[in-house]
């Protein structure tokens, strides 16, 4: 990705989906720092690749919608969706792009939660 400092155009250059396991995490929470006033399309093709770099598979749509609102539009998001779709995988994404984020997940109590509580909690 380059920053145009006169312009303060970003442009991501077309990488390949090869290659990016070789980039640094840091490199790529810096370049959606530089990336909060790009184009809503430079934007997304950033989070899909640095989705595809995190999980190897490619992120569906509502994952790739729900993480912008997320990470460039600060909005509080909920995603519903099926068992399975990869619904946590887009908060676990948010984390490793925004260094000062942090995850809370909330099971329910249910007999299929049973095992996720210890005895022993109050």
């Amino acid at each position: 990705m380059e920053l145009d400092s006169q312009s303060g155009s970003v442009q991501v250059a077309q990488v390949d989906i090869t290659d990016l396991g070789q980039i640094p995490l840091e490199e790529l929470q810096a370049q959606v720092r530089c990336a909060q006033h790009a184009s809503r399309e430079t934007q997304l093709r950033l989070l899909r690749l640095a989705f595809h770099r995190f999980f190897s598979y490619e992120a569906r749509d509502a994952q790739v919608e729900a993480l912008h609102s997320l990470v460039f539009q600060s909005d509080d998001t909920i995603l519903i969706a099926q068992t399975g779709y990869g619904k946590s995988s887009v908060f676990h994404a948010f984390t490793l792009l925004k260094s000062h984020a942090t995850e809370n997940y909330h099971t329910p109590h249910t007999p299929e939660g049973d095992h996720r509580v210890p005895e022993s909690f109050p």
